[in-house]
Formats: C-alpha cells, structure tokens, sequence
C-alpha cells in the first residue's frame, strides 16, 4: 500500500469567515473528497484503492483555535514525511517556505517524489529552464533524489489536474 503526504501551501486561513468556502480549492480537499477530512487528523483516509492519505492536515480549527504549537506542527508533518512511501508537491508560489523544507526533507529520504510547479515562461525566472521561482529547491530535490520527477504546469488549475491524474494511477 502507499502512504501518500501531499505538500503545498494552504489556501485560507481560518481567520476569515468564509474560510471553508476557500477551502474547497485547496487540492487536498478535492483529493480528500471535503473540507472536513482536511480538518481533523484522521488515520486511514483512502485515497485510491491503495493509496492512503497521511497529511498534512489544517491544524488551526474553530474547536482548537490556532492549533498546536509551531514545535508540534513541525515535527508531525516530519513523521508524516517519513513514514510516507510517495510524497507530491504543488509549488504554485515562491513564498512557500515550509512547502519547500517539506520538499528537501522527502528528497534527503529518498521518497518517491512528485513536484508540479507553475512555468512562467520563458522572460521569468531566466536563470532556471524550469521558470518558476522555486526552481533552486526544485533542482535540488532532482540532486538529492534521483526518484525526483517534475511535473511542469501552465497554472494552479493545471497542476491540480495533473496532480489528481498522478494520484490515481499511484
């Protein structure tokens, strides 16, 4: 069976009223099937016929106000990493900081790793042929992991789609 961890940043925050409305376009919502499942750890949340679904999920609810503690946050998503057998990425954003640690973590472990990362063609990020901003961790992922494979998307929508196609034929 496969343990899937599905790194990204989060697309709301809990601060806002309408929080759970944005997170219906968060890519683990619609891989999880609602808002709910993303919410409250649960152990066992299939994803596929043998791929479960390890994390990470949304700490910070309306019962646990901010959740637990940045130490604790840490270290769960680590375990999770760790344990996982295949590990996806959405870098959609150069401001993802934590995405990106998640990243060279499952690289240095030698999981199977996805990225899908946003091209923004040819006059951005003129330094990397991938044209993203997070093309240096990118790169280096491929270094540290020859299981490393990337996955280049025209927009969010896009690497969503072919993220969800890459989970369903794990």
């Amino acid at each position: 069976m496969k343990r899937l961890y599905c790194g990204g940043s989060f697309c709301f925050d809990i601060t806002r009223s309408d929080y759970r409305k944005h997170a219906e376009n968060d890519f683990r919502v619609r891989l999880l099937g609602s808002v709910e499942r993303l919410l409250i750890r649960q152990s066992g949340t299939m994803v596929g016929n043998d791929v479960e679904y390890i994390g990470p999920f949304y700490v910070e609810t309306e019962d646990v106000p901010y959740g637990l503690n940045d130490e604790i946050i840490v270290r769960n998503e680590m375990e999770m990493i760790e344990s996982c057998t295949d590990a996806v990425f959405l870098l959609d954003d150069g401001c993802c900081p934590g995405t990106v640690a998640e990243l060279i973590l499952a690289s240095q472990k030698g999981k199977d790793t996805a990225v899908f990362y946003i091209n923004r063609g040819e006059g951005e990020e003129t330094e990397s042929r991938l044209h993203t901003p997070c093309w240096f961790p990118i790169i280096m992922s491929q270094k540290l992991n020859p299981n490393t494979r990337l996955f280049s998307c025209s927009d969010r929508e896009d690497a969503i789609k072919i993220l969800m196609e890459y989970v369903s034929l794990l």
